[in-house]
């Protein structure tokens, strides 16, 4: 259902292996029309997220995505995670997003988190930048402080059954992300995984895609990784580890499964 732009085929101007193609013009949805795309046929709430910088270069690959999920008419509201911006980004960003994607729909949204980047140290000095810890982290704070989720009074995320679909700024919707997998003609499983698999996404039932990973991951340094020299990572079985641990973006779980 999706592509990623950083790795899709670079296509040459006059090549004459490449067919002529017709550009179609996508407008925006009008009000009934996005109306109509809140909740899936049977009623189910997604909301499609992806963490981003404050940099231009992220800004575009939001646009492309936000793009691709008008054209397929993706379901549920689609919401960009910007982490660690200054006040003077977060101003152009929700200007700029007010500008060129809400105008495209009303379901598209861009939600600010603090930068959740930074690793420190026993004294909690910085002493060096990960990016990926956005995803996680803005992922929590979303779920949080989003006026669409949001906790309760005993700290349990509010409308805990809305579906969450957590892909990757450099992806391009291709078809519809749903929470339904029980067609067997959209989905292509190898058999080893057949056996007894899950059709929909559930409370305890989440989704991601199988990357070719299998069991390299063993090899990372696992003891610095997690902190601790007796990790259950380390304890993994391969034939589970390469039917259960190589997945990747898209992630889709419950709201509560994945706070």
């Amino acid at each position: 259902n999706i592509i990623s732009i950083n790795k899709a085929p670079q296509l040459r101007r006059n090549d004459p292996k490449i067919p002529p193609t017709t550009i179609t013009k996508v407008r925006p949805l009008t009000p009934q029309q996005d109306k109509s795309l809140l909740l899936t046929s049977d009623a189910t709430a997604l909301h499609m997220i992806f963490s981003t910088d404050c940099s231009p270069y992220q800004d575009w690959q939001s646009y492309l995505l936000f793009y691709s999920a008008l054209r397929i008419k993706q379901p549920g509201h689609v919401t960009r995670i910007a982490s660690g911006c200054s006040e003077e980004e977060i101003a152009n960003h929700q200007r700029w997003h007010e500008e060129h994607i809400a105008t495209m729909s009303t379901r598209f949204h861009i939600h600010v988190t603090p930068k959740f980047s930074s690793v420190k140290d026993k004294d909690g000095k910085d002493k060096g930048d990960y990016k990926y810890f956005n995803k996680p982290f803005g992922l929590r704070h979303f779920l949080e402080h989003s006026p669409f989720m949001g906790l309760d009074k005993e700290g349990e995320v509010q409308k805990d059954d809305t579906v969450i679909i957590l892909i990757d700024p450099d992806m391009y919707l291709l078809r519809p992300i749903t929470h339904d997998y029980s067609n067997e003609r959209d989905v292509v499983i190898g058999k080893p995984k057949q056996k007894g698999r899950k059709k929909k996404v559930a409370h305890g039932v989440p989704f991601a895609q199988s990357y070719g990973m299998g069991m390299s991951w063993v090899d990372f340094p696992l003891d610095y990784i997690t902190g601790d020299v007796n990790s259950p990572a380390k304890k993994v079985e391969k034939l589970s580890g390469r039917l259960h641990y190589p997945g990747g973006p898209p992630y889709i779980g419950t709201a509560r499964d994945m706070h």
